[in-house]
């Protein structure tokens, strides 16, 4: 991961990510590194900022909107990340209501455009939380689903040579052990 976060922090020219965010293909990785199980962990947040100036352009397109909608996600907890994103989908909103309404739903802009000081309260409110509780939230699940399957393994390994070692000493052993 670290390589290819070191590699993506040189080329975060707005031209670039803009072109990677509307290519299909490109569009479902950068969906799959802005998720919480993802292993850019919080480095996620740093990602999601580089997009600010673009959602204009990615909400209202067909294939941008599922980023734009995986942008959203990721900024929950920075209020300001999250109202400049909610700014630029309003300075869009015919277009985004006309060309990608899920956007306009997913991200609760309907909310945000009528009950403005509720929605900014809210996000206060989440970025707090986010604060106090953002190491258990966004613990590094990658790290840990890899953990476990290294104990696995090693259980297995365990039984294996402990099997193996009884086999040695009893041939009869040996049979059940290759027994189907």
């Amino acid at each position: 991961v670290a390589p290819i976060v070191s590699g993506l922090s040189k080329i975060l020219r707005k031209d670039i990510l803009l072109a990677l965010a509307l290519e299909s293909r490109t569009a479902r990785v950068l969906e799959a590194a802005l998720a919480p199980s993802s292993a850019l962990g919080m480095r996620r947040l740093k990602l999601a900022a580089s997009f600010k100036g673009l959602m204009a352009t990615l909400g209202p397109h067909h294939i941008g909107g599922w980023v734009c909608a995986a942008l959203w996600r990721t900024s929950l907890g920075d209020s300001g990340l999250r109202q400049a994103f909610a700014k630029e989908l309003l300075d869009v909103e015919e277009k985004l209501r006309a060309d990608n309404f899920a956007v306009w739903k997913v991200c609760g802009l309907h909310q945000v455009k009528v009950h403005t000081a509720e929605w900014m309260q809210q996000q206060k409110k989440a970025g707090k939380v986010q604060a106090l509780f953002g190491d258990l939230i966004e613990g590094d699940t990658e790290s840990a689903r890899a953990a476990k399957m290294r104990k696995v393994r090693a259980a297995e390994d365990e039984a294996l040579a402990k099997a193996a070692t009884e086999a040695m000493e009893d041939p009869t052993a040996a049979l059940q052990l290759f027994r189907f």
